[in-house]
């Protein structure tokens, strides 16, 4: 795996909006988990001005290249990889963003309210052993 920064290997891949129905507890469309998820999936409650951040343990000799869906529920919610620039998941709504080396993910609130979001984290085919 090369060694080249976050903002090179970052991909943004929109994924199909969660169905109402398949919404869990916080209006958060539920993410099953894949052949390829390491981490999740799970659901995370956030207060106001509250942000969760995930951390690996650093993999030798680069983090591994991984890809991180988020489901929004009620309320909007950003996500950020590898501490760059947050980027919008919009209300009941998904959206899956790409690293080549993720060491990090922080979830936050988008508005001034409470809100939850799903995550589930897969690695790339390529940084499977």
């Amino acid at each position: 795996m090369s060694g080249r920064g976050f903002a090179t290997g970052l991909v943004l891949a929109v994924l199909l909006a969660p169905s109402p129905a398949a919404a869990g507890k916080g209006g958060v469309a539920e993410l099953a988990p894949g052949p390829r998820t390491v981490g999740g999936p799970a659901e995370v409650q956030l207060g106001v001005a509250a942000t969760a951040v995930f951390e690996g343990r650093g993999a030798t000799p680069a983090p591994p290249a991984a890809c991180v869906s988020v489901t929004a529920g009620r309320d909007p919610v950003t996500v950020s990889l590898n501490g760059g620039g947050p980027q919008l998941v919009t209300a009941r709504s998904g959206r899956a963003l790409c690293s080549v080396a993720l060491r990090s993910v922080a979830l936050a609130c988008a508005a001034a309210n409470k809100c939850s979001a799903g995550w589930r984290i897969d690695f790339l085919a390529t940084s499977l052993p």
